[in-house]
Formats: structure tokens, sequence, C-alpha cells
């Protein structure tokens, strides 16, 4: 809290970590240890603005001493590895999220009950532009003055009945519009991370594919690169990196 507001350090501190517990519970999560743990590191966050009932939980769980005199340390036990998982984790809720809304929207029109989900994620060639501009990116590569010359040199411009859908993706990921960034300004360090890993989207979904299933209120859940299956509800054209088509049926 000394170098953020009252208000941001809240939204992490009462919320935020809750949320995140919760999300650890639902994805199955039940180890005494870990609940300690999380507890020891949480309850002094809660201080600064909630001293009283902080006090009490941290008497509760045997802390020592009173905590208002208790030091938190930086943690410094994280690595690429927690930064994949957080990343791949954070997808995954993120889906659920816009999943949820887009069934809303699906139920105002379908005429009979929806019961399953098919997903449809970026086709390889967005990855692989998608990979490019995140290396130039971390080059400090100059996309206004270069970034057009750059794309007309890789393989993926050469095939003529792809150039305006290239050219589109990669305005998007490079440049941007005028109401959005492009995604290399906006993308997290564990989604880059995530992109240049080469995650394979489908398989993390199917592999999850109850969990999401049970999330989204279906019975089945069906994820594949937009390109390899049928086109359900025209989809193909919208997946993206991180960003998957989706189609209730």
């Amino acid at each position: 809290m000394s170098i953020v507001s009252i208000r941001e350090g809240v939204m992490i501190s009462h919320y935020e970590m809750l949320s995140d517990w919760a999300w650890y519970i639902r994805r199955g999560g039940n180890n005494r240890d870990t609940a300690r743990q999380f507890l020891l590191g949480w309850i002094p966050m809660l201080a600064p603005t909630t001293p009283h009932i902080a006090e009490e939980f941290w008497h509760s769980v045997g802390g020592e001493g009173m905590l208002a005199t208790y030091c938190l340390e930086e943690s410094s036990d994280s690595s690429e590895e927690d930064t994949g998982v957080l990343a791949r984790e954070a997808y995954l809720k993120e889906l659920i999220s816009s999943g949820r809304a887009l069934r809303e929207l699906a139920e105002r029109y379908a005429e009979e009950e929806i019961t399953s989900v098919v997903i449809q994620t970026s086709p390889v060639w967005k990855e692989q532009l998608a990979r490019e501009a995140i290396q130039l990116d971390s080059e400090s590569f100059d996309f206004k003055a270069g970034g057009m010359d750059h794309l007309k040199s890789m393989d993926v411009f050469s095939v003529e009945q792809m150039r305006g859908e290239v050219m589109q993706t990669w305005m998007a990921l490079t440049m941007g519009s005028k109401k959005k960034r492009g995604r290399i300004h906006t993308w997290s360090q564990g989604e880059k991370q995530l992109i240049m890993s080469a995650i394979d989207e489908a398989s993390t979904i199917n592999m999850n594919s109850e969990f999401i299933a049970q999330a989204l209120g279906v019975t089945s859940v069906e994820a594949y690169h937009a390109g390899e299956g049928e086109d359900v509800a025209g989809k193909a054209k919208f997946a993206f990196p991180l960003e998957p088509g989706i189609a209730f049926l």
C-alpha cells in the first residue's frame, strides 16, 4: 500500500485474494497446509485498513504476537513456471467469463435447450504471427516504420487469398485501432509467455472440459483449432490467440 492508493490496495487484499481462493476451491483445492500458508500471507494484508478484524483472524490461526508488529516479507519464490501456471488458470477463468456472457445472448435466440458448446481456438498461422510480434516488440522494433515490410517478408503473406486477413490480424496485434491498442501492448507477461510457449489452447480446454461444462451449465464441451473442424455458427473468423470463438448449441 506504500506504492498504490488505498482503494487499489483494498481491491487486492479484500477482493482479489478472496476471488483467487474461491477459484482454488472450485478447481478442487483441498489442502490444509496450503490453506494455512494462504491465511498467514493474506491476514497481514488486511491489517492496514481493517486492523481489528485482522488481529482477530491472526489470533485464530495462531499467529505470534500482535499483528500490528508483524512485518510481511516479500515473496522470493516466484518462477517462470508459476507465471505459466497462473496464466493458464487466468485463461480458463476468462474463457468461462466470456462463455457465460455469450450464453445469455444465445439463450435469447435458441429455440431448444442449450446443452453443449463448441470452441474454436486460433488457427496456427495467427499464433505464429502473435509470437513474431511479441518477439519483435521485445527487441524494440518500430512497427509503425517497418511493420508492413516485415509482414510481407513472412511466409504466411505469400498466400494471396489470405493476405487481407493476415494484414488485419497483424494490425490488431501490433498497431491496434483508434478504440483498441495492439494486443502486444495489452497482453500481460503471463499471456505473452503462454503464446511464446506455443500453448495448445484446444488441448488445454479439452483437458478441462468437465470443469468448463459445469461452469457453463452444459453437458459437453468440444474444442479444436479453427479450420480443423466444422465452422459452427461462423465463429472461426473470430478466433484469435487467447480469444477463441465460442458457440452454444
